[in-house]
């Protein structure tokens, strides 16, 4: 067990994290990567509109975790 002046804090752990994402595994518009609630992570792409519509359309695609361990809550990444 690590001394609490030692532990990572949310912010650095999501920072380190966002190296392990292998973003050439997600899909070509692929603009963010994020886990659910339910522990399932996503790509999320930018959204569109369909035509004849007036709403946006934007499914996410089930992706791999990469050992992801922290809140799901800040999970959300922007590819860059």
């Amino acid at each position: 067990m690590q001394h609490p002046e030692q532990e990572k804090s949310e912010t650095d752990y999501i920072e380190d994290f966002k190296a392990k994402i292998d973003w050439s595994l997600a899909p070509k518009h692929a603009r963010w990567w994020a886990v659910d609630a339910n522990g399932q992570a996503n790509w999320f792409c930018e959204p569109d509109v369909a035509a004849r519509t007036d709403f946006w359309l934007s499914e996410p695609v089930r992706a791999p975790r990469f050992d992801f361990e922290g809140n799901w809550k800040k999970s959300l990444i922007e590819r860059h």
